[in-house]
């Protein structure tokens, strides 16, 4: 490629004179091909080759083209950069919520909360990164809320359970988690996003319509 002549012969032209090989990772160059100028990848190695006497008679090149490597790269790139975009968003809008915000991997294990989850006591996280939830609780709904948080793991079903969990001040207060799955194009959970709605006020009421009527 003549195009080229310009940017390499300087760099053959320094390995000649030092006796130093050189080496230029992934670089740039714009060269003709057969549906006109593109700008694709190579990867060059010059090498001194010496004679009987020491000095440098010649230079072996090595050129490896690394555009679709580079390509690959530079993809993988942009979608780690949207991913984290989309991420950053998510985790706004969860925080304008009013619910505690959560989100677990496919196996089970919670690894976020929404700022709401200062207003709760027992919420930690293992060494692991993944959320320790069952000590937010109230001892008699833990037993319940694993057992339907198991089953629905394990089938990719909605999660759903009211259970009392404890608020910062130590108070507990009836909440409805919500959990809804995200899944491939085979049906496999990619990730869970829930809730935990505070219904309080709403079990106060009809405990006190059954009492009510009770009587």
């Amino acid at each position: 490629w003549p195009e080229l002549y310009s940017q390499i012969v300087p760099l053959l032209d320094n390995v000649y004179w030092s006796g130093k090989p050189f080496t230029a990772y992934d670089q740039p160059y714009r060269i003709r091909r057969r549906d006109g100028y593109e700008t694709d990848y190579f990867t060059f190695t010059f090498t001194p080759v010496a004679g009987n006497d020491g000095q440098v008679e010649g230079i072996m090149i090595l050129a490896v083209e690394t555009t679709d490597r580079v390509t690959a790269r530079k993809q993988l790139e942009e979608d780690h950069q949207l991913l984290m975009e989309s991420e950053e968003r998510f985790r706004q809008l969860a925080d304008s919520m009013p619910q505690l915000v959560w989100t677990a991997g496919p196996d089970g294990k919670v690894d976020y909360y929404n700022k709401r989850q200062e207003e709760y006591k027992g919420i930690s996280l293992n060494e692991s990164g993944d959320y320790r939830w069952a000590p937010v609780l109230h001892p008699d709904d833990v037993s319940l809320t694993e057992e339907v948080w198991t089953q629905a793991v394990e089938n990719g079903e909605i999660y759903q359970v009211e259970h009392r969990v404890c608020m910062a001040d130590g108070s507990y207060r009836w909440h409805l988690s919500r959990g809804l799955t995200v899944v491939d194009e085979n049906g496999a959970v990619l990730k869970w996003y829930g809730t935990a709605t505070d219904i309080h006020v709403q079990k106060l009421v009809e405990e006190a319509l059954r009492i009510s009527e009770a009587r």
